[in-house]
């Protein structure tokens, strides 16, 4: 899957990639300040960032939720990293800048030269033809995904403006309750009725309340039998986890090393505690958390695979990235700059952290 990941990389200014071309930009220029000033905020890339939010104002964490909120309703999401970025650690590692036109990176015959599977001349041949076509329809399919999140954020915006009218006539206590209402029971809600749905009301708030536990809290087993289960307890995850020890194993998107402390962040919300340096372990990641790429030197997630979007932005980003790791955010513990692990191009050695820290740190929730 290494080769898999060079072959896919170069696929020009993706829009899901560019943030953090233009944050690296940004900090890379001599009057840059993170507290900000007139001469910084006159900045071309400051200016970038507010025509990143002006275009793509829509994307964001789980686009495709209308409960979600996209950068264009949190901009300062976009900013709350920017203090932490070290403008030599993104020179040192590498990282590329936003230009107009990015140039054009090694010819598909160059990069199936580099190919380390044992294949033959024929195989070659044919995958430097195929090459350019696959390169093509992942740009394209996040052109996809960018205009299917505008249209659902036009939706966003036109349930908002209801919401908006409901609160005004006293038939919703707050704007984002609608978005935990089927569009049936918005409909209900609309009647020129001057009687109140306290039921329908109840309803929306109790969805609110359990969404985010079913959302990032749940874990399943890999296979089951009949209806699907979730891991309930410790011991159940536990038993997942050995199933997988000593070696955690997931599919390299991009190939390289990281070797730093170790963020666990189940939300963006919580990626805020990254530093300069820091590996990544989520769920998952899409757009929404692209703002902390810039300060991150790994990344590790449970769910994602060589064409997902996150795999995208890291390969465009030259970030060391390894995806589909079990139980990640549940083995790995936020630990102190000591605790250190890597991340290389096919696998993450945890089998000594495992044996120190999985049993007495899942009641302590950190490492010491």
């Amino acid at each position: 899957m290494g080769d898999v990941a060079r072959l896919l990389g170069y696929c020009g200014n993706v829009a899901s990639a560019l943030l953090p071309k233009i944050i690296s930009s940004l900090v890379d220029q001599p009057n840059w300040s993170p507290l900000g000033n007139d001469a910084v905020e006159r900045d071309e890339n400051w200016l970038r960032i507010r025509a990143f939010v002006e275009e793509y104002g829509y994307r964001g964490v789980n686009e495709l939720e209308l409960a979600s909120e996209p950068f264009e309703m949190r901009p300062y999401m976009l900013f709350r990293a920017l203090k932490y970025v070290d403008p030599q650690a993104i020179n040192q590692d590498k990282r590329p800048h936003y230009r107009e036109s990015e140039p054009e990176g090694p010819s598909p015959m160059e990069l199936v030269e580099k190919i380390r599977s044992p294949i033959t001349p024929e195989y070659r041949r044919a995958i430097a033809k195929l090459l350019p076509m696959a390169r093509r329809s992942v740009t394209r399919r996040e052109e996809s995904k960018a205009l299917l999140s505008k249209a659902v954020h036009n939706v966003r915006k036109l349930f908002g403006q209801k919401a908006a009218d409901l609160v005004n006539a006293g038939r919703l206590p707050e704007i984002g309750l609608i978005h935990y209402l089927t569009r049936r029971e918005v409909l209900e809600l609309m009647r020129n009725e001057r009687a109140a749905k306290p039921a329908l009301i109840r309803k929306a708030q109790r969805r609110r309340q359990l969404w985010p536990s079913l959302d990032r809290k749940i874990h399943y087993p890999d296979y089951w039998f009949g209806w699907p289960r979730p891991l309930k307890d410790d011991d159940e995850i536990e038993e997942v986890c050995h199933e997988y020890w000593p070696e955690y194993t997931g599919t390299p998107v991009c190939p390289g090393r990281a070797n730093h402390r170790v963020v666990v962040a189940r939300t963006p919300d919580e990626a805020s505690r990254l530093r300069q340096g820091d590996i990544l372990v989520a769920p998952c990641v899409d757009v929404g958390w692209s703002q902390y790429f810039p300060l991150v030197s790994g990344i590790i997630t449970e769910v994602g695979g060589p064409l997902s979007e996150a795999a995208v932005i890291a390969r465009e980003n030259n970030i060391p990235c390894v995806m589909g790791v079990p139980m990640a955010t549940w083995v790995f513990k936020t630990g102190k700059l000591r605790d250190r692990f890597c991340v290389a191009e096919d696998k993450i050695d945890v089998s000594s952290f495992f044996r120190r820290y999985a049993v007495d740190e899942r009641i302590n929730g950190s490492i010491r």
